[in-house]
C-alpha cells in the first residue's frame, strides 16, 4: 500500500475535501477579498499559505465567482504575467497589461483573481528594475476599473523589502492577512481528520493525535504543516512494515522518534537511494548531491532550474539530467512547472532549507558568492559601469577560485564576463600605478642617500647650513601661524553655515506643518459637503507629510471618513432602491438594494425589500 500523505506538496483545488483546520482563515480571507482589490497575504514558511489559496478559497468561492490565475516568477515576473495572459486571452501578445486582463475577462465573464504565490522570489532572485516595473504595472491595474483582484503571498521575513516600493503602490499595506501557525488543538484535529479521511486508525484516538503532535513540535514552537505530512508518511510506512495495518500506536510513534531526526533521515535516505540509482546509469557518485544542490539559493529558499541549464552546469548528458529530475519528481522532492515541463523546482521551501543545511561550508560560500556577484554586476550596469563598482581584489580572487564552476553556469552571461574582465583590467592598472609610485619612492631614497654622503664631505659649510636651517624654521613658524588663522576662519564659516541650515530646517518644518494643517482643514470641509473621496485623498496626502507621532490622529479621522462614506453610499442606494420599488421598477430597485446590502449585509429592511422585489 502506498502512503496517502502529501509529504512536502501543498494542497490543491482537487484536495479541498482533505484541507482541514483552516475554516476560520478561509472565511476571513474571503471576506477581506470582498472589501478590496489588493490583499497582501504573509506568514512564516510552513504555515500553509499556498494551500490556503489553492485548496481553502475554492471551498467558499463558486466557480462563477472567481477565475484564479496563478503567476510565479520563473525567470522574470513581468514576463511570466504577460505570458500567462497571452495563454488565457485572445492569443495576441500582451502589450497593454490592462487590456490583457480585459481580454481574459471577455472570454469568460468571470471576475479575475491574479494570485502571485511565492512572491518573495521577486526579492531573492529578481533585480531592482524588475521590481520597479512590476509595482508600476500593479498600480496601473489598481487605478483602472477592471474586474480583477490581486493577491500577493509571501514569507513574512521578506515583507520589509516591500517598503522601498510602497511609494509606487500607496495601498500596498492597506489590506494585509497574516497566516498564523496552527494552535496545538487545531493540529490534533487535523491529524485525526486527515487520518480518518485516509482510512488510518489512531490507536487511542485523540491521545494518539496528541502524541504525534508532541513529536512534530520543536520545543514550544508551533508545528509546521509540511513536517507533519512527512511525519505521518513515516508513521504510515512503519505501521505497514510492523503490523501490516494502517494503524498508529504509541509504540510506533516512539520507534519513529522526533521530527528533526525524521526530516534529516528522509532527505538523506532519498539522496542515498538516488546515488545508488544513478550509479546504475554510470553517473558520478556525487551527481545526485550536486544536482539537488542547484535547487536552493544561498539563503535556503527555492530556486527553479531548467534541465538544459543543469546539464551545462553539471557537465552531464541531458538525458541523464532528465532521468534524474524525473526520479526526484517521483519521490515528491521536485515538481515540474505546469507551463514549462523543462523547468523544475523544490515542492516546498522546507526542501530548499534542507538542501541548504546539507551543504558544506565551502558550498554555502560558493552560493553566497554567486548571488553577490550577480548583485554586484547588476549594480555596476545600473550605475553606468562606474569603476567604483568593479570587483575588489578579494572578490576577484574568489572569481579565479570558482571560475571553472562559474563558466558552466547559464547565469555567467556576457555581461558577467565583461564585468569580470573590466575588474581585472582595472585592478591591473591600479597595480601598475602602485609599482610606478614605488619606483619613484626608491629613486628618491637613493638620491637622499647620496645627498647625505655629500653633506659629510661639505661639513666645513655647516655654519652656512645652520643659518639656512634657522631660516627654514622661521618660515615654518610663519606657515604654521597662517594655517591656524585659516583654521579659525574655516571654523567661523562652519558655524555660520550651521546657523543657516538650522534656519532652513525650521522654515521647512513650519511649511510642512502648514501643509498638513491646510490638508486637514480641506478634509473637514469636504466631509461637511459629503465629498468623501476628496476628504480621503486629503487625509492620504496629510499622512504622506506627517511624522510617525502625528499619524495616529490623521488615520483615526481617515477611518471615520471611510465609515461616513460607507453610511452615505448605503443611504443613497437604499433610498434609490426603495423609490424604484415603490415605482414598481423591481429590476432597477434590486441593483441599488444589492449595493446597499454589501454595506450592511444584515439590515432587515434591505433584506425584506430585496425579498419583496424577487417575488
Amino acid at each position: 500500500m502506498k502512503s496517502p500523505f502529501k509529504l512536502f506538496e501543498p494542497y490543491g483545488a482537487h484536495d479541498k475535501h482533505l484541507f482541514f483546520g483552516r475554516d476560520a482563515e478561509v472565511y476571513a480571507l474571503y471576506n477581506l477579498l470582498q472589501q478590496t482589490r489588493l490583499v497582501l497575504v504573509y506568514g512564516a514558511s510552513g504555515t500553509g499559505k499556498t494551500s490556503l489559496l489553492q485548496a481553502g478559497l475554492p471551498k467558499v468561492f463558486k466557480l462563477s465567482d472567481w477565475f484564479r490565475i496563478s503567476v510565479r516568477r520563473r525567470d522574470d515576473l513581468n514576463a511570466s504575467l504577460r505570458a500567462e495572459l497571452d495563454r488565457l486571452g485572445e492569443g495576441a501578445p500582451v502589450t497593454d497589461l490592462a487590456a490583457g486582463v480585459e481580454a481574459v475577462y471577455d472570454t469568460r465573464w468571470i471576475p479575475i483573481y491574479l494570485v502571485f504565490d511565492q512572491f518573495e522570489e521577486l526579492f531573492t532572485l529578481g533585480h531592482h528594475e524588475e521590481r520597479v516595473q512590476f509595482f508600476r504595472d500593479l498600480q496601473t491595474l489598481l487605478e483602472r476599473q477592471l474586474p480583477c483582484k490581486i493577491v500577493l503571498s509571501m514569507r513574512e521575513e521578506y515583507i520589509g523589502h516591500l517598503y522601498e516600493y510602497e511609494p509606487l503602490v500607496p495601498s500596498l499595506f492597506d489590506k494585509r492577512f497574516r497566516v498564523e501557525p496552527m494552535k496545538d488543538e487545531t493540529v490534533r484535529q487535523v491529524v485525526s481528520r486527515t487520518c480518518e479521511a485516509h482510512g488510518v486508525t489512531l490507536g487511542e484516538g485523540a491521545t494518539t493525535a496528541g502524541q504525534i503532535l508532541e513529536q512534530v513540535k520543536e520545543g514550544k514552537q508551533a508545528a509546521h504543516l509540511p513536517y507533519l505530512q512527512v511525519y505521518l508518511h513515516y508513521l504510515y510506512e512503519h505501521a505497514l512494515q510492523t503490523t501490516g495495518q494502517p494503524r498508529f500506536e504509541a509504540a510506533g510513534i516512539r520507534a519513529v522518534g522526533q521530527l528533526g531526526n525524521v526530516l534529516k533521515r528522509f532527505i538523506e535516505t532519498q539522496l542515498d537511494d538516488a546515488r545508488r540509482h544513478f550509479a546504475t546509469l554510470g553517473l558520478p557518485e556525487d551527481f545526485a548531491t550536486r544536482l539537488f544542490d542547484e535547487f536552493a539559493t544561498g539563503e535556503g529558499t527555492k530556486q527553479a532550474q531548467r534541465a538544459a541549464d543543469l546539464a551545462q552546469t553539471l557537465d552531464a548528458p541531458e538525458n541523464a539530467v532528465a532521468e534524474a529530475l524525473a526520479w526526484f519528481t517521483e519521490k515528491k522532492l521536485l515538481r515540474a512547472d505546469e507551463n514549462d515541463v523543462t523547468r523544475y523546482e523544490p515542492v516546498h521551501d522546507v526542501v530548499a532549507k534542507q538542501i541548504h543545511e546539507l551543504r558544506t561550508v565551502e558550498g554555502k560560500e560558493f552560493k553566497a558568492f554567486v548571488r553577490q556577484l550577480e548583485n554586484d554586476c547588476a549594480r555596476w550596469l545600473a550605475e553606468g559601469q562606474r569603476d567604483e563598482r568593479l570587483l575588489k581584489e578579494n572578490d576577484l580572487a574568489k572569481v579565479e577560485l570558482y571560475l571553472e564552476r562559474l563558466v558552466r553556469r547559464n547565469a555567467y552571461t556576457a555581461e558577467w564576463r565583461n564585468f569580470v574582465a573590466r575588474s581585472r583590467a582595472h585592478l591591473g592598472a591600479q597595480a601598475r600605478r602602485r609599482r610606478r609610485r614605488q619606483q619613484v619612492t626608491v629613486g628618491a631614497a637613493v638620491v637622499g642617500f647620496l645627498l647625505a654622503g655629500l653633506a659629510g664631505w661639505f661639513y666645513w659649510q655647516s655654519e652656512q647650513q645652520r643659518y639656512l636651517v634657522v631660516l627654514e624654521k622661521n618660515n615654518a613658524l610663519l606657515a604654521r601661524q597662517a594655517a591656524l588663522d585659516s583654521a579659525a576662519v574655516a571654523q567661523q564659516q562652519r558655524k555660520l553655515a550651521q546657523t543657516e541650515k538650522d534656519k532652513a530646517l525650521t522654515a521647512l518644518e513650519k511649511s510642512r506643518r502648514d501643509q498638513i494643517g491646510k490638508l486637514l482643514s480641506d478634509a473637514t470641509a469636504f466631509r461637511k459637503d459629503k465629498r468623501f473621496s476628496d476628504a480621503l485623498r486629503s487625509y492620504r496626502d496629510a499622512l504622506g507629510l506627517a511624522k510617525l507621532v502625528e499619524q495616529g490622529q490623521i488615520q483615526k479621522e481617515q477611518r471615520l471618513t471611510q465609515r461616513e462614506q460607507t453610511d452615505h453610499d448605503f443611504e443613497q442606494n437604499r433610498n434609490k432602491g426603495l423609490a424604484l420599488k415603490a415605482a414598481n421598477d423591481c429590476q432597477g430597485a434590486l441593483h441599488y438594494l444589492e449595493e446597499a446590502r454589501k454595506a450592511r449585509p444584515n439590515d432587515p429592511n434591505i433584506l425584506k425589500a430585496i425579498e419583496a422585489c424577487r417575488h
